[in-house]
């Protein structure tokens, strides 16, 4: 009998796992498909490993700015897909090594539930005494649109393409939206990206939402808000604002929903489609726990993970969880970076922000494109939203002042090094008391 039985060895449970055997427990990890769960195998590393083909793309226009003369001709997609391939391989060994080292079961197969303490994988019996969930989530589907896989592709199809379309229609604007918009733009692709919602990326501040606006606008990326798909006959797709389209490709960006095939076996209760778990992601029954995309709590690769300590530290050590939800960060990845953290802006608190084209470091790089973003009430920081080209590490800095709740006045006497991109949040910070030191005082507007 295992002390401890771990149904996905995604990014929530190969944590859980690893954090398991370290306190002393016997551990089996079950995943049906890959080391790695969707992030490593068809999310957040080979969207990333495109978008920093992007990257180098877009770096290529500004080489003549430095005396470098060089010249683009193209890409070869099949070949940056085989790099994709080549990362995901890498860091699936990276995981198979860390499991065991820590001496971790690892079973490839589909669990089916025999009891509260006993599953079936591959015909083998297995007993455990506490059981954690972490079977992830998968694309969504729209009621009136019928995925084919290559017409009308989601997240996980577009990752198995062997050459680019002229023209592609993405429908959804969330993260997974706006980072195919940015990636496929890049490599010479026409795109639209159409949202029911009436702005970018819905759930961002309206300063990030309207950043992306125009950073599409001026990458010719073709935005249509407001809208839904209301038929597709052959390849003519009819929006709901009466305009058609005839795109090579439609990617359905439309976010993703929890895998719950384990869970209606087990007859866990569920709330709003997603497991219901306490604070410390135990579910109905007393010795499981479900942690992850799978309790909607928040779906974030890095919450799966923390989740998965904090439910093996309950297990192991009665501890309880204690994760401030407020202090996480969500990043936008893409040139330059978006990164958030906490509230977004409102009519009660107090604003500032800075903007980089006036940073010694983002003007020397040539990389003066958005801005620092700060909200406070009460003297404290309680949302920050950055666009920088290192949005996606300067934002921890903001997350730890609104976890530690540091007051704003002891943050001004911290001291950021000189030239970089983190001056952006200092200024910013000095800017709710009207003391940033590199914007002209507004008489002098």
């Amino acid at each position: 009998m295992y002390d401890l039985a771990i149904i996905g060895a995604g990014p929530g449970g190969y944590i859980a796992a690893i954090r398991a055997a370290q306190l002393g427990a016997s551990v089996v990890l079950i995943e049906k498909d890959s080391l790695g769960g969707t992030c490593l195998n068809r999310g957040c590393i080979p969207s990333k490993t495109l978008l920093c083909a992007a990257d180098h793309i877009n770096s290529l226009k500004k080489f003549s700015k430095y005396g470098i003369f060089a010249s683009y001709e193209g890409v070869d997609f099949l070949k940056l897909m085989k790099r994709k391939d080549i990362t995901i391989l890498k860091l699936q060994k990276g995981i198979e090594n860390l499991l065991k080292a820590n001496k971790i079961t690892v079973i490839k197969g589909e669990a089916t539930v025999v009891s509260a303490d006993q599953i079936v994988v591959n015909d083998e019996k297995i007993k455990f005494k506490n059981m954690i969930i972490a079977t992830g989530s998968q694309p969504c589907d729209l009621p009136n649109i019928k995925r084919d896989g290559g017409f009308i592709m989601n997240s996980d199809d577009i990752l198995q393409l062997k050459g680019l379309p002229k023209s592609l229609l993405i429908v959804g604007s969330g993260a997974i939206g706006i980072e195919w918009a940015r990636i496929f733009s890049s490599l010479g692709v026409d795109v639209t990206i159409t949202d029911i919602a009436d702005k970018l990326s819905p759930a961002s501040d309206v300063s990030i939402s309207q950043y992306i606006q125009d950073e599409f606008k001026k990458n010719k990326i073709r935005t249509v808000l407001s809208a839904n798909i209301e038929n597709i006959e052959g390849n003519t797709v009819k929006l709901s604002t009466k305009e058609e389209l005839t795109p090579d490709k439609i990617l359905i960006a439309a976010g993703r929903k929890p895998d719950l095939g384990f869970v209606s076996e087990l007859g866990l209760k569920t709330q709003r489609g997603y497991v219901s778990v306490d604070s410390n992601f135990k579910t109905s029954i007393d010795n499981i726990y479900a942690i992850g995309d799978i309790n909607g709590i928040m779906q974030l690769a890095h919450v799966a993970s923390h989740q998965g300590v904090s439910a093996v530290e309950h297990i192991l050590l009665q501890k309880n969880a204690s994760i401030d939800y407020t202090a996480i960060p969500f990043v936008i990845y893409g040139k330059p970076e978006i990164a958030s953290v906490g509230q977004t802006e409102s009519d009660d608190a107090k604003v500032s922000i800075f903007p980089l084209n006036i940073l010694g470091k983002s003007v020397a790089d040539d990389e003066t494109e958005g801005f620092v973003k700060v909200i406070a009430k009460n003297n404290l920081i309680t949302g920050a939203h950055i666009v920088a080209k290192e949005a996606s590490s300067l934002i921890h800095v903001l997350a730890l002042a609104i976890k530690e709740k540091i007051e704003i006045n002891a943050l001004h006497e911290f001291i950021f090094a000189h030239p970089t991109y983190s001056e952006g949040i200092q200024e910013a910070i000095l800017g709710l008391d009207s003391k940033a030191l590199h914007l002209l005082p507004l008489e002098a507007d």
